[in-house]
């Protein structure tokens, strides 16, 4: 039912990988997907997919100013060899491991950055522009679905993303950077709308916050990716998914002992088209919405 549809919405939409090294030289990268919505380059994905990116400068002054202590610990030539090996050693247990000393945010191809990011955390998205814009990342663009007519619970919807990667991220000292590698394939997955959930207003009450949830979750990879109908047209940009209790907790016996398992329904939750184009109305980026 959705296979042209899915055909056209992997023309627009694109992996994120953000790498991040953290103090004890560990590498880690997160799958996320974005969407390409004019052909000027401007995208949009999940505001947490930038958590870390934030994370990463919240963290470089206090990188910065370890760093020049371990440097003028260095430089005291007074210092005996055995006592600066303890007062080097006493200064890395007051190292956080868990600081990010290296970022990078990879856009669906090699060479792209993305420039004049704006997030909005409450409605969990950001947009940005792609910097260059490549052609072959502009073939198609997508239609948002019209949110004054038609979104009516019990439709079927089809979201796309990258779920179950294969990708691995090396830091290369050498020149400063990540090295990534590995799979990065489409998943598509269909669920029906259930409701429109309404969590109110963001803070400085800009934009209505509202979020299509359905009755399959999003996957780890898809957040940022199309929620879209057997037209291809946008309903709405995955975030997250939420996990109802059923309240029922039938028993199971696991490793011999029994127990009570509690029951959940895992559901997912899109950021609402209409939330959506408020935001892009306001940042004047342009877009085209559906008729009907």
């Amino acid at each position: 039912m959705f296979a042209a549809a899915n055909s056209l919405a992997r023309r627009f939409t694109f992996p994120m990988i953000v790498s991040t090294r953290h103090w004890k030289r560990s590498v880690e990268t997160a799958v996320g997907a974005f969407v390409v919505l004019n052909r000027d380059g401007w995208i949009v994905t999940t505001a947490h997919a930038f958590g870390l990116v934030s994370k990463a400068q919240a963290d470089a002054p206090k990188v910065a100013a370890h760093a020049a202590r371990v440097a003028a610990v260095r430089a005291d030539s007074a210092t005996a060899p055995d006592r600066l090996e303890r007062e080097l050693a006493a200064l890395e247990e007051t190292a956080d491991p868990t600081w990010i000393t290296n970022v990078s945010t990879w856009c669906g191809r090699d060479g792209v950055a993305l420039r004049d990011v704006r997030v909005v955390p409450a409605a969990d998205i950001a947009i940005g522009r792609l910097d260059p814009a490549l052609p072959e990342m502009l073939t198609a663009v997508p239609v948002l679905k019209n949110p004054a007519t038609g979104l009516d619970p019990g439709r079927s919807l089809c979201r796309l993303g990258f779920a179950f990667t294969k990708v691995k991220a090396t830091f290369d000292e050498s020149v400063a950077g990540f090295r990534v590698q590995g799979e990065v394939p489409y998943f598509p997955l269909e669920g029906m709308f259930t409701r429109i959930v309404d969590a109110g207003q963001t803070p400085d009450r800009k934009f209505r916050l509202r979020f299509i949830e359905t009755s399959s979750p999003g996957l780890r990879g898809q957040s940022g990716g199309p929620l879209f109908d057997v037209d291809g047209r946008i309903w709405g940009i995955q975030s997250r998914t939420q996990h109802l209790a059923l309240g029922f907790n039938p028993e199971a016996e696991i490793a011999g002992k029994k127990s009570q398992v509690p029951q959940f329904i895992n559901l997912g939750l899109a950021v609402h088209v209409g939330t959506l184009i408020e935001i892009l109305a306001d940042a004047g980026i342009a877009h085209e919405v559906s008729p009907g």
